[in-house]
């Protein structure tokens, strides 16, 4: 049977891992374009870069107010070989 859990905090709704591969840009901003960006340092993260094609494109600044994609350093600091590992398995789902 399922039971309620209580919780420390609000609760929030994450989306699941499935296709995570295709809803790039990552953060809750959309301020880092691949995983991979995002298992790198944040000062390592591509500060510019381009969203969509054609008409639609536009230039994500991370420089501009609200875009910044700081913090959310897990896994950065892992070795080569763990990322890589962890990047074939959230492409596989």
């Amino acid at each position: 049977s399922v039971q309620p859990v209580s919780i420390a905090g609000p609760w929030v709704r994450t989306p699941p891992l499935v296709a995570l591969l295709a809803s790039a840009p990552y953060l809750h901003n959309g301020s880092v374009p691949t995983l991979e960006d995002l298992l790198r340092p944040s000062e390592q993260r591509p500060k510019r870069f381009t969203l969509g094609q054609g008409a639609g494109s536009f230039t994500f600044d991370t420089s501009l107010p609200g875009n910044r994609n700081g913090g959310h350093e897990f896994g950065t600091q892992w070795p080569a070989e763990e990322q890589r590992d962890l990047l074939e398995f959230l492409k596989s789902l």
